[in-house]
């Protein structure tokens, strides 16, 4: 956890020269009234309706959760008086009808402890062997296969696989819910590392707001909000710095923005568009290699998704 303040001092010095041929703002035509933040009231359902339990899932018993992002249409925010559009943010859980029972099932534990001791073995293939075992059937299993599943990582994946691996254990949960207390904090700490020396700054901030509400040593929080009060500088001032991403197999690449400008250089293959999910706007344009875009501050954070060809490599660089 120490190296983490440093490693924000040797990103600020890495700038990146950001001068694109044409500069772009999204929505431009969208006069610049902001929605004071301290103000701004959320929306609150008029009705609940709780979504359909899959069939197959619920035949056999098994339980998940699905975190949907979506917009509300224009409406007027209590003590601005100013029409807005809004973003979203609602997990939605399957459980058992009834509750089931409570904890994992002996054939899980054992698995999970074979893997644990295949891991600090160096033994790969057991673990391989123990992770085929490992078959989640409520949420608190699928928490602890998250768990497991970034031991692995962390012994023969990237950072990339051992993010992706706690946010699964971690299961969007501002508390601990499914894992035991201190493993729950264990978890986010280990988010926040990574996540920082990811460059993922954005998503950084809010799961070091999350472990800062988990109760830390003195010492510990000190430390952590001496990284989230350099991120939130460096958001905020004319620093540039730069993200290397790669599609994968898939046609979609996921990212928290932290600046409100971006450009992306593309290196091999292709991208088509950018989607950009802020708190208080939806926007959706093609890509141009030649732009730079500006989103409008009273948009929010913004998480992006770009679409494009499977194995596409690129950089994205924000200023």
């Amino acid at each position: 956890m120490g190296s983490m303040r440093c490693l924000l001092c040797v990103l600020a010095l890495v700038c990146v020269n950001v001068n694109a041929e044409v500069n772009a703002e999204v929505n431009a035509d969208v006069p610049e009234a902001g929605i004071p933040l301290e103000v701004f009231v959320g929306p609150v359902p008029k009705e609940r309706v709780a979504p359909k339990y899959p069939l197959n899932t619920r035949r056999i018993g098994g339980e998940g959760w699905v975190n949907n992002n979506f917009m509300i249409d224009t409406f007027i925010g209590r003590s601005t008086r100013l029409p807005i559009d809004v973003g979203y943010n609602q997990k939605y859980g399957f459980s058992r009808p009834g509750g089931g029972a409570p904890g994992a099932s002996l054939a899980f534990g054992r698995a999970y402890k074979a893997l644990v001791a295949a891991i600090a073995a160096g033994d790969r293939g057991q673990a391989d062997a123990a992770l085929a075992r490992m078959k989640a059937n409520n949420l608190y299993e699928d928490a602890y296969v998250g768990l497991g599943w970034f031991g692995y990582h962390r012994a023969w994946g990237d950072a990339s696989q051992q993010i992706a691996a706690l946010r699964r254990a971690i299961a969007h949960e501002d508390d601990a819910r499914y894992l035991a207390k201190d493993l729950f904090a264990q978890a986010l700490q280990g988010l926040f590392r990574l996540e920082v020396e990811t460059s993922d700054y954005a998503a950084a901030l809010l799961t070091g707001r999350r472990l800062v509400q988990q109760g830390l040593a003195p010492e510990l929080e000190t430390e952590i909000g001496g990284v989230m009060a350099e991120i939130e500088q460096l958001r905020g001032d004319d620093r540039s710095y730069g993200v290397d991403g790669v599609m994968g197999p898939g046609t979609s690449w996921f990212y928290r923005l932290l600046k409100n400008r971006f450009r992306i250089v593309v290196e091999e293959g292709r991208l088509a568009e950018i989607k950009l999910r802020c708190e208080k706007q939806y926007l959706l344009f093609r890509y141009d290699p030649a732009l730079e875009y500006r989103i409008a501050d009273r948009y929010g954070f913004c998480d992006m998704e770009l679409v494009g060809d499977p194995n596409t490599r690129f950089r994205l660089i924000q200023s």
